[in-house]
Parts: structure tokens; sequence; C-alpha cells
């Protein structure tokens, strides 16, 4: 496919995410140019040409880097929804550990969160799900903010402190979701957890750290690139009910205005979705 104007994200239980964009996405021009740099046919001054504009624009890109390594780019905000839209819903577990120590070494934080999810595991008998993101207090120590897929927990564990003790580092507070709205109208925990994920990149602490922790069993949304006009015709050909929840945009350097709309899909819909482009 030469480029696409629509990615079309699956999430499962007939819900869906189309990102349709104003222009079509395109090969890198500098790739090509380190290609026609080895032809046989360029000659030596076009060779130089070619060579001094790549060095150009890796330096620009280098200096660049250097300012923008902190950002959170919109590609990983969007992946991050697109895990939470995909694995968490209503009911499950909103859930965030602290401690009571002063200083933790993220690497210690790390070893001590997944021994607490084994005992987790063990406790409850489930092999839940979970996205945790980690942030830094004022006071310069860490906490992990989490969303969990957990069974129900007695309310008496939580109030005679079964729950915090399984933790045992510091306090436990566990909460139902209520509201998780999917897609570009993000709701306040998915902002919330944004502006923590934007934060622990911008630590210098973060440096060379993931940016969230998933479990393996976490579930990955299907991604399908096309062109705009196959999901509209897709749309007014195909047997089933697509219904559109909501609609919103925004504008990049590149790619101009993307419109972004969650549609609620029959099962018929999404089994042709799939048959159409050999899923």
């Amino acid at each position: 496919m030469a480029g696409h104007d629509c990615i079309i994200t699956i999430l499962g239980d007939g819900r869906v995410i189309v990102k349709q964009f104003e222009k079509a996405t395109k090969s890198n021009p500098y790739r090509r140019l380190n290609y026609v740099q080895e032809t046989e046919e360029t000659t030596p001054i076009e060779k130089a040409i070619v060579r001094e504009i790549v060095r150009n624009k890796h330096c620009d890109d280098r200096i660049g880097d250097r300012q923008r390594a902190r950002d959170l780019y919109p590609r990983e905000i969007e992946r991050f929804c697109n895990l939470v839209d995909c694995n968490f819903s209503v009911g499950h577990l909103y859930l965030t550990l602290t401690y009571e120590r002063q200083y933790v070494a993220l690497s210690e934080a790390g070893t001590q969160f997944e021994n607490w999810i084994k005992r987790m595991r063990d406790k409850y008998e489930s092999q839940f799900r979970y996205i945790a993101v980690r942030s830094f207090q004022e006071r310069g120590t860490l906490h992990f903010h989490m969303l969990a897929d957990l069974p129900r927990i007695p309310r008496i564990q939580l109030l005679d402190g079964t729950f915090r003790d399984i933790w045992g580092h510091g306090n436990v507070h566990a909460r139902k979701i209520y509201k998780l709205p999917m897609g570009y109208n993000q709701g306040r925990l998915k902002r919330y957890l944004i502006k923590n994920l934007r934060e622990f990149k911008r630590d210098d602490r973060s440096f060379n750290k993931r940016l969230y922790l998933t479990s393996n069993n976490i579930v990955n949304p299907l991604v399908i690139r096309c062109r705009a006009e196959e999901f509209e015709e897709l749309k007014l050909s195909a047997v089933g009910e697509v219904t559109a929840l909501s609609k919103g945009d925004y504008r990049t350097k590149f790619l101009g205005k993307v419109a972004v709309t969650p549609y609620k899909i029959s099962s018929d819909f999404h089994n042709a979705l799939l048959d159409h482009f050999n899923f």
C-alpha cells in the first residue's frame, strides 16, 4: 500500500475507534535519499550532495530529539488509551499503592510490585490483567496508579487491613470504576493517568525505563490501516449496526486535521471488517 489515511482500532465487545487523516501518510523521503546514494547511476557529485543533505537532516534531528526527549508523544498516549479501552471497563478496580518510606529506588519498587502481583494472584486465585503507572510524589518517593480486572474483594478485607497487608509497604486505596469513556473523550480518570505518565517521563529517574507496566496477559487491540473510502463503503454496504458514539478532531503538522470517531458495531459488521481486510 502506497499510503493510508484511515486507522481502524478494534477494541473488542463491539467497539472500534476510527481515525481519518486529512493527508495520507507517505514514505520517508530521507530513506529514499539514502537509497539513491547507493545506486550505480549516481555520479560522485550527486552522492556528495545527498550525503550532505542527509547529514544535516540527522544533525537537526539530534538537536530536536534532545529538546523533545522528555515529551509524551501523541502515539504513546494513543497506545496507552487503546490498551485501557481494550482491557478495562466499568466495574473494574482503580488502585493506588503508596510507600511509607521517604525514598524507594525504581528498581526496588519494581521488584516489590511484581512480588505483590504474585501474592495477589495467590490470594484471590485470579490471573487478573493490569496496567500500572508510576508517579513521584512531592516528597520524592514513588507510588503506583493501577487499573485491574480483579475479582470482587470482600469489603471486610478492605476495612480490617488484610488488603493493605498484602502490599506491606504503605497504604492501598481501591475504588470501583464507574465511568471510563473510550477514545477521543478520555474522561477524568484517563486524563489523570496521562498526566502522571507525562510527569514520569519528564523525570530524570525514569530514563531508559518503561513508560508503564502491564501484565503478560494484557490484550492488544487489532489495528487496521486502510483508505478512508474503504471504511465508508463498508459502512454503506455491510449488514449490521454501525453507530457513532461521539466525534472529535485535532490537527498535526504532517497529517493535517485528524478526525476521531468511536463506534459501536454489531458482530455482523465486525466480521465484515475482518473478512474485507483478510484478518
